[in-house]
């Protein structure tokens, strides 16, 4: 969204999303299933920071939107192999992109990826 830094912009996107699926869907005569996913980069760069790897969050991110298709091992091949990353910090951030479950579970496996985070973790 241009223009504005307030999340309120990034949710009523999430409700046009939300509303043109569910439309989508009647004009077929049925109920679409579909989730939508929302991530906070901010999350990332902060483990990215704690790692060493800020500065290579380009290419982490171009191998992470592989991760659906190519799997987490061929992942962390090719963080190693374009980032520069060890194979622990490879683990590390597969860790949190398979992170699941409720939210409260996800803060929980939050805590300990980001605890020494030179960003913080509150």
């Amino acid at each position: 969204t241009i223009g504005t830094r307030s999340v309120a912009a990034d949710i009523e996107t999430a409700l046009v999303i939300h509303n043109l699926m569910r439309q989508i869907g009647r004009a077929f005569g049925r109920d679409v299933g579909f989730t939508i996913r929302v991530n906070n980069r901010v999350v990332l760069s902060a483990l990215l920071a704690k790692l060493g790897l800020a500065e290579k969050s380009t290419a982490i991110l171009r191998t992470l939107d592989k991760l659906g298709k190519i799997g987490p091992e061929k992942v962390a091949e090719e963080m190693i192999a374009t980032a520069g990353a060890s194979q622990a910090q490879a683990a590390e951030v597969l860790k949190l992109a398979e992170l699941s479950g409720s939210n409260d579970e996800i803060l929980a496996g939050l805590e300990p990826l980001l605890a020494a985070s030179p960003v913080g973790w509150h």
